[in-house]
């Protein structure tokens, strides 16, 4: 029996040393002028991630759920390419046959991600850009800029144009492909915002979330098979349900770098992380942001969407938030003569985003609440009404609280059902109280007849 005793304590102790050390139980929230989120009350607390530096955005409203050092301007490497690929297919035609020159073929060259291209080969427009955005490859990104810009300096130029209206802040790109140059800058935030805008094209989200693609023999080569460099999508220690797609990074100066967005039941995160030490740590930093997301997180409706400008009428919250505990900022402004207002939700203080209608349909939403609240005050006042008609007229179907115990619903007690009922309940709790009382004794039992045979063990 000791030897038994014994063992069953060295294996609750196995037990709870492992619960002690499990994930859930070794969360450290990462400290607030690190991760600055963590510093709004309220706020889901995150854990630092191995990159200096992240974002986490949701994408429909912009709000920013996590945020290390998002605006310390680094080198973004190859991820550049994201915005590489979104000018060229909004400027660009996918069918267009593109030839490539020396300034492309510069660089398939050694050290830099290529496609062995040669000078004269053509290509169609669609197949440089999925050899830019799968494998990475600088000649064919750099084509692609040449032949859209005219040149890699006014194509650099439509770059920062385009990051600019994407609110961009940080960002100055001086090339197509993301080759290290002091010039050639971004931040967190400002890839987030253009990874925003890039998904939001189905052509892109096609592209981005592609394993593989193959590219044509062309009049000077074989065919080629360019795959995904994105462990989120392909690789089974990282592969992420609701992924859509992103783009992988890595230059000395700039180490490793990654965006990626994913979306699941129409709540869609993009994740932004630079300068990591190898690409598993930025691997794992992706995967614990987007399941701190989606885990901590909820999208909710404010208003009816048919009264919200594009029928954009939620904002992102902590799981578990009352919307009526949000302060409200609204702001009023003009749009091609038409009055509207922008309603920004905050919590403590922090935005969790904005929503846009005009001044009528504010006032037309707020007029449906007060007929709404009317309606439903006249109708309890009716109820009201007819409760207290009922009573007078010796109608009421409701007994009173010592009149249903027993006999028909609706109807008076006698006095003999009434005693009946008195009876009925005070058996009840007598037998509750019986109950009880071997409940205790039957513990005390077992009490006993532990110690007993402990005792007789230890007497061995």
């Amino acid at each position: 029996m000791k030897r038994f005793l014994r063992r069953f304590a060295a294996a609750l102790g196995v037990v709870c040393m492992c619960a002690a050390l499990s994930p859930s139980n070794v969360f450290a929230a990462a400290d607030p002028s690190v991760v600055t989120t963590n510093a709004t009350a309220g706020w889901p607390q995150a854990e630092d991630i191995n990159s200096t530096a992240g974002v986490l955005i949701e994408a429909s409203t912009g709000t920013v759920l996590f945020n290390k050092s998002m605006d310390q301007q680094m080198y973004p490497a190859s991820i550049t390419k994201v915005l590489t690929t979104l000018v060229v297919l909004e400027n660009g035609n996918m069918s267009d046959p593109v030839t490539m020159t020396q300034t492309g073929v510069n660089y398939a060259v050694g050290g830099s991600a290529n496609q062995g291209t040669r000078v004269g080969e053509v290509f169609t427009l669609e197949q440089l850009v999925y050899g830019t955005m799968l494998a990475s490859a600088n000649d064919m990104a750099t084509q692609m800029g040449e032949y859209i810009g005219g040149s890699i300096e006014n194509f650099a130029a439509m770059m920062n144009d385009r990051a600019a209206k994407l609110g961009c802040t940080g960002t100055h790109f001086t090339n197509a492909c993301g080759m290290p140059d002091p010039n050639h800058v971004t931040t967190a935030h400002d890839m987030a915002l253009i990874m925003r805008a890039a998904v939001e094209r189905e052509d892109f989200r096609k592209i981005a979330g592609t394993a593989s693609y193959t590219i044509p023999a062309t009049n000077m080569s074989g065919e080629r098979s360019v795959t995904n460099h994105d462990p989120l999508l392909l690789s089974k220690d990282f592969m992420y349900s609701g992924l859509i797609g992103g783009k992988t990074g890595y230059t000395d100066a700039a180490q490793n770098t990654l965006v990626n967005a994913a979306s699941r039941d129409g709540f869609t995160l993009i994740c932004v992380t630079l300068h990591a030490a190898d690409a598993p740590k930025a691997a794992f930093d992706h995967v614990d942001l987007l399941n701190y997301g989606y885990d901590n997180f909820e999208m909710r409706e404010v208003l009816p969407a048919e009264y919200c400008e594009d029928g954009k009428n939620r904002i992102v919250v902590p799981k578990g938030t009352e919307l009526s505990n949000l302060e409200e900022n609204v702001e009023e402004y003009d749009e091609d003569g038409t009055a509207m207002l922008r309603k920004t939700y905050l919590l403590n203080g922090y935005s969790l985003g904005s929503i846009s209608l005009t001044k009528e349909n504010m006032e037309a939403y707020e007029k449906k609440l007060e007929e709404e609240a009317k309606a439903a005050e006249r109708a309890k006042e009716e109820a009201e009404s007819k409760k207290t008609a009922s009573i007078v007229d010796g109608e009421d179907s409701t007994p009173a609280s010592d009149d249903v115990s027993v006999g028909k619903p609706g109807k008076k007690m006698t006095d003999a059902e009434k005693s009946a009922g008195e009876k009925v309940e005070k058996i009840k709790k007598i037998f509750r109280a019986v109950i009880a009382g071997m409940t205790v004794l039957v513990i005390l039992f077992l009490i006993l007849l532990i110690r007993y045979v402990v005792k007789n063990k230890h007497s061995e």
